[in-house]
């Protein structure tokens, strides 16, 4: 088993996981893909990144700061994305949130392929929740 296989697994865990909406253990698979040790981070991190904080979103409302021993550049690389941009609109922004899963509807969806169910329909319903109370 290679580094790459452990990350692939934990992912696809993760992945498999929020089909099934069982957030929690998702987001444990996510992490650990997230935290794995590394000189320089992976795609397959960044992406497990991005769904990560899209499920804590969902099942806490707000995301969680990494451990001090995730990839400083790999945090580095989230902040240049849209996700970053909707976590960070997410608590107080409902306006500039709902354009931000407008205008990136297409990537979220193109990168999400497979796990429609965590941005489709589940980005109304971040929007919904945050202003519902």
């Amino acid at each position: 088993m290679t580094y790459i296989d452990n990350l692939v697994f934990h992912y696809l865990g993760g992945i498999a996981l929020v089909a099934l909406k069982m957030w929690p253990t998702a987001e444990e698979l996510f992490e650990i893909c997230v935290t794995a040790p590394a000189m320089v981070p992976s795609a397959i991190q960044l992406e497990a990144l991005k769904k990560m904080h899209l499920v804590q979103l969902i099942s806490r409302g707000k995301t969680e700061v990494l451990p001090k021993y995730a990839l400083p550049s790999l945090i580095r690389l989230l902040k240049n994305t849209p996700y970053n941009a909707f976590v960070n609109a997410y608590p107080h922004d409902i306006d500039a949130l709902k354009e931000i899963a407008k205008k990136e509807k297409t990537l979220f969806a193109m990168v999400c392929s497979g796990t429609s169910s965590v941005t489709s329909s589940n980005m109304d319903w971040i929007c919904r929740r945050k202003t519902l109370g």
